[in-house]
């Protein structure tokens, strides 16, 4: 029985990366589980909603083929008649050519969506193999940013523009969505975010594992030292998922220390689209993937939620938000406007806060900046309204507002008036903006 069969009815799954419909947020990374088709088809019975193919590396491509031309010429010399002496390459299947097999196979195989990983060397190889991938049926590919600046000659500067540039190359070249998989450690993470999106990238996912070799002091050799993830690894890419949610036109992924239920609506709720999950896979099986959807299923019905689009990204402004002062603090997206606490008030301050901008700046752009956050908060807010009547009462057993600390039964006079004055607020924007709901 699949994940899909054995879920509940009740709450809806479904979420969308960089425009592919998915079933649910959960996907299955590069890894040794997506390197082969046996592994790939338990994953789709076990509810994953998409995989990412181990990466292709320009080094190793290159490296084999100049290790077959070496065994080429070998002998070529000893005479002329020996042509016996030269390998017999009509059978010979180059590491691209093993992965495209693997691509095609894969797409035979699987009626989820299949995503290519990519790592090259140079600008002409990363296009080169992107076309290719694309090619094979790819359904998206995902450049996989893996690399160590080791060079003391070469800035940051430096290494950030050649990205930049990769990333606008690549998706030049491309008619498919393009993910682009980074790593923690830029100066300003932010920005760099914001240029590879302008570069095209059609999603982020946060962030790379970086290999961390180990020396042997007994050999006084470098030894591998690979060590899968944790939980508790997930706090940084929450935080930056959290940061970025909202404030950037791309889809967002979480890749490191997702391994239960409590991760993923960890990652759904900062503002993630889909999690994906690699280190819990390896150590569960597959079919821990059914498992980690039961649970998120079954704490978003008990928190009272009714689908993933209802709870994502709900508690990312609390979780990212930037400090009072803060020079980028300039849009009213970043404050608070609900969250998973039943509040009621907090919505229709917001849209109070960007009507009085508007009227008093006549700053109409800023209305148009902050539509979207604000359809969003009142398809939110809207909801906690259990009986019908238009005011929101929010949740009877919880606190319902930011004001009275304490559990109020019935309506109150500060929730209902800040309703009143929302529904005021949202209407009067939308005709000065003529905008359609």
């Amino acid at each position: 029985m699949t994940a899909e069969a054995s879920a509940l009815p009740d709450f809806d799954l479904s979420t969308t990366y960089m425009g592919l419909p998915l079933r649910t947020p959960l996907v299955a990374s590069s890894g040794p589980l997506t390197a082969r088709i046996d592994s790939l088809r338990a994953l789709e019975a076990a509810g994953v909603s998409a995989v990412v193919l181990p990466s292709l590396f320009e080094e190793q491509v290159e490296h084999e083929d100049i290790q077959a031309a070496r065994l080429g010429d070998l002998g070529m010399d000893s005479n002329p008649e020996a042509t016996s002496y030269f390998p017999d390459l009509a059978d010979y299947e180059s590491v691209a050519d093993r992965y495209v097999r693997h691509l095609e196979e894969a797409k035979k195989a699987l009626s989820i969506p299949v995503l290519a990983s990519l790592n090259g060397e140079t600008s002409g190889g990363w296009v080169r193999y992107a076309r290719l991938l694309e090619l094979a049926g790819a359904d998206a590919i995902e450049l996989n940013l893996y690399g160590l600046a080791a060079d003391l000659d070469v800035t940051g500067r430096e290494i950030e523009d050649e990205q930049v540039e990769l990333v606008a190359l690549v998706k030049a070249s491309l008619s498919i969505p393009l993910a682009v998989k980074i790593g923690p450690h830029y100066s300003a993470l932010g920005h760099m975010a914001t240029r590879f999106i302008d570069a095209g990238a059609d999603g982020l996912v946060l962030f790379n594992r970086f290999y961390q070799p180990d020396i042997d002091p007994r050999t006084r050799k470098v030894t591998p030292a690979l060590e899968l993830s944790s939980s508790s690894e997930l706090r940084l890419p929450l935080r930056w998922t959290a940061i970025l949610s909202g404030r950037v036109e791309a889809s967002l992924a979480v890749t490191t220390g997702v391994h239960t239920g409590a991760d993923v609506a960890r990652c759904l709720l900062a503002g993630a689209d889909v999690a994906m999950m690699t280190s819990a896979l390896l150590h569960h099986g597959a079919e821990h993937v059914a498992t980690v959807e039961r649970e998120v299923v079954a704490w978003a019905q008990e928190s009272g939620f009714d689908s993933v689009a209802q709870l994502k990204g709900s508690v990312s402004h609390d979780v990212g938000r930037l400090t009072a002062g803060n020079p980028l603090r300039g849009n009213v997206s970043e404050y608070d406007w609900f969250n998973t606490n039943f509040w009621v008030d907090l919505f229709p301050k917001l849209a109070q806060r960007v009507a009085r901008n508007a009227k008093f700046t006549n700053d109409t752009d800023f209305v148009a900046k902050n539509w979207a956050t604000l359809q969003t908060g009142f398809s939110y807010w809207i909801g906690l309204d259990g009986d019908g009547d238009g005011i929101p009462e929010g949740n009877p057993g919880e606190v319902k507002n930011t004001f009275d600390n304490i559990k109020l039964f019935g309506y109150d006079s500060y929730s209902a008036s800040l309703a009143l004055a929302g529904y005021q607020s949202m209407t009067r924007m939308a005709e000065a903006s003529s905008r359609l709901w």
